[in-house]
């Protein structure tokens, strides 16, 4: 073998050592990218989680500073042109408006700002002053005259809070009580019926969802849009505001909610959690427990359909509903301080 060949064998294992080496440069320098590219990302979502809970944080402050200062006020007012010997110390214990607000105003501390969450675009703190105006005039109302506290700026807009809120002559002129076939096919005469048929066809559930859904949803909106006391008293005893509704602006789905702690949670996570994600998936997690294969209707003495009387019986408790895991899961902040065990729904 010549010394020319040698030399040419030996440049080209050379140049194959160079290609591999390089080749091997690359791919590591390829999985360095990728692995920075991705830590990059995770970073990045991990600071929008951490912006929207600062942003939710700073508004919650700001609302229990506003209330806090409100209460003040208001004391003082009471007390201002009484002599001290006369005084009447303020009860916290009860289920009272003002114990409410009492409980939910301790040891505020400022937050720093943070930029707004992409769902929370439109939907603008209230002014202070028109929050401190609510609460002032809910403080001096019977407990069924109270009405909950809405965002103007609802960015939720389902077809039944559409026609409740832009068509008020409709829902005051619906019978008080609605029939169970037009809860469930539409009505041409009771239109609030109709609306909320016409928002339940979308939920993905069984009738029996939609049905009871439907006729607690209907005394409710009876009763908010046109507030009188027998109306009130139709309304279930979970299905009664509580404190969080009475006083921080919320969307309107979540009067609608069955349990009064789940929507207290949805009301202090709105800026945490999308109301829309949440809503979207209640709709189809929330059931009733009624078995699969029984009807929930029955013909009565007039000929028409009416509730069974033990469906009426199971949804009108708040034990007769349940949520699934996949709910649960989901929003894993929405089940603070819930009985999971009791509200949990096992399919059988």
């Amino acid at each position: 073998m010549s010394d020319q060949q040698v030399i040419s064998d030996s440049l080209i294992k050379k140049r194959a050592r160079d290609r591999r080496a390089q080749n091997n440069l690359r791919k590591k320098r390829e999985a360095h990218i990728y692995t920075l590219e991705k830590r990059i990302a995770d970073l990045e979502t991990e600071l929008e989680g951490l912006q929207q809970v600062c942003y939710g944080l700073r508004c919650e402050n700001e609302t229990f500073k506003s209330r806090q200062s409100l209460i003040r006020r208001l004391v003082t007012s009471w007390t201002d042109h009484v002599p001290t010997s006369q005084v009447i110390p303020v009860a916290t214990s009860g289920n009272s408006l003002v114990s409410t607000l009492l409980k939910t105003t301790d040891d505020a501390e400022t937050t720093p700002h943070s930029p707004v969450p992409p769902h929370a675009i439109g939907q603008a703190t209230e002014p202070a002053a028109r929050s401190q105006r609510k609460v002032m005039e809910d403080l001096t109302s019977p407990r069924w005259n109270i009405t909950p506290f809405h965002l103007d700026s609802d960015l939720i807009w389902s077809d039944l809070c559409a026609v409740c809120v832009a068509k008020p002559d409709l829902v005051h002129d619906a019978p008080e009580d609605p029939r169970p076939l037009e809860l469930l096919y539409g009505s041409k005469t009771n239109l609030l019926a109709h609306a909320i048929c016409t928002a339940t066809c979308k939920w993905r559930c069984r009738e029996p969802e939609r049905l009871a859904a439907g006729w607690l949803t209907y005394h409710l909106i009876k009763w908010n849009s046109q507030p009188t006391e027998r109306r009130f008293s139709l309304l279930r005893e979970f299905q009664r505001p509580v404190g969080e509704q009475l006083c921080t602006p919320h969307p309107y789905f979540v009067d609608y909610v069955v349990w009064p702690r789940l929507r207290i949670n949805i009301i202090k996570t709105q800026h945490i959690y999308d109301p829309r994600d949440v809503m979207g998936m209640l709709s189809c997690c929330m059931k009733v427990r009624w078995p699969w294969n029984e009807t929930v209707l029955e013909p009565g003495d007039n000929g028409e359909f009416v509730f069974k009387v033990s469906f009426r019986e199971t949804f009108t408790k708040l034990e007769g509903w349940g949520i699934t895991q996949e709910f649960l899961d989901r929003f894993p902040l929405l089940a603070q301080d819930l009985d999971v065990s009791s509200v949990l729904y096992n399919f059988i």
